[in-house]
């Protein structure tokens, strides 16, 4: 959503956007995740769905080279830099990459993997862009984040924020919430669930 609200600036056709526990620079967010949620849980998430099924099946077929690199991934960071070739694969699966092509079934090499992955940065990456959000905006984070570590904040927030870049969005930053939850009470009901959409409904409102 940053991405794009970034790419079409005061294009946007929305009204306004929300941002749950971003992770901002995404080149460096998954280094920084626990390692329960990192190797101990979304690893093994990940594997699953990319490389099981009929899903693996396909990939399997057209790059077994890559497959096994993401298979012998030890945290998210590897995986997603060993799968982002994939993103400029044509629909027979040869993937091409910045300077290089790698046919399919012929084999990938880490220096095409690299390569991959700088161009996956610089397509997909919301920081390249994200200053040129124009809609209102609202950015939430929780320092207690095992997953979007704070850190990701004090490194790109202020720069984000700062000199009117982003005049329309406000960071809300929490001390407890966790990972896109910030429940409370008994009932652990999600308060920012609820203003989140109270936020775009009212900005919604002033459209029409």
């Amino acid at each position: 959503m940053v991405r794009y609200l970034g790419e079409m600036g005061a294009d946007a056709p929305v009204a306004a956007g929300v941002a749950n526990c971003p992770g901002y620079d995404i080149g460096v967010c998954m280094q920084r995740v626990g390692w329960l949620y990192d190797s101990g849980f979304y690893l093994g998430v990940l594997k699953k769905h990319w490389l099981e099924g009929a899903n693996g099946q396909v990939l399997q077929e057209a790059q077994p080279d890559l497959c096994k690199r993401m298979a012998a991934a030890k945290n998210m960071h590897e995986f997603m830099a060993a799968a982002a070739p994939f993103a400029f694969a044509d629909r027979h699966g040869a993937v091409a990459t910045e300077g290089r092509g790698v046919d399919a079934g012929r084999g990938v090499d880490a220096g095409s993997v690299a390569n991959g992955f700088g161009r996956y940065l610089s397509t997909s990456n919301p920081m390249g862009v994200a200053h040129c959000i124009t809609i209102p905006a609202v950015i939430i984070n929780a320092d207690d984040d095992p997953v979007c570590s704070a850190t990701n904040v004090e490194d790109n927030g202020p720069a984000l924020l700062s000199d009117g870049q982003c005049a329309r969005t406000v960071l809300l930053r929490y001390p407890f919430g966790g990972h896109c939850c910030f429940a409370t009470g008994w009932r652990a009901t999600r308060f920012v669930d609820e203003m989140s959409a109270g936020f775009l409904a009212a900005m919604a409102s002033k459209q029409h």
